[in-house]
């Protein structure tokens, strides 16, 4: 696991349509977001380009995205491109404090 911040796995996809049926690909993605309640999947549309389709695979634990990748790229899918990145907290975000003081300043309790 990252020392701070998630991994997520990008996937752009070419669907083998004449390759099965995605079967495997749907068990993967369901295990996947089974495994955890905060593992994310985003799918989305590629418009242009040599992909179909894209997946943002998003969770905290690097060995489970490198599961579901697994399981994914073993489908009807050729993947055009991927790579894996690693979120970090923004250092624009407001602290617990900088919060209080904000609602303070509104009137609220």
């Amino acid at each position: 696991m990252p020392s701070s911040g998630w991994g997520v796995a990008h996937l752009l996809l070419r669907a083998l349509p004449d390759e099965g049926t995605g079967i495997g690909i749907q068990a993967a993605l369901r295990a996947f977001t089974e495994a955890a309640p905060h593992n994310q999947v985003r799918a989305f549309s590629v418009l242009g380009g040599r992909a179909d389709f894209g997946l943002m695979l998003v969770a905290p634990n690097l060995h489970e995205l490198d599961i579901v990748v697994k399981g994914v790229t073993a489908g009807p899918v050729d993947v055009v491109y991927s790579y894996l990145s690693v979120t970090e907290e923004s250092e624009y975000r407001a602290t617990e404090d900088d919060e209080r003081a904000r609602l303070v300043e509104l009137g609220e309790d």
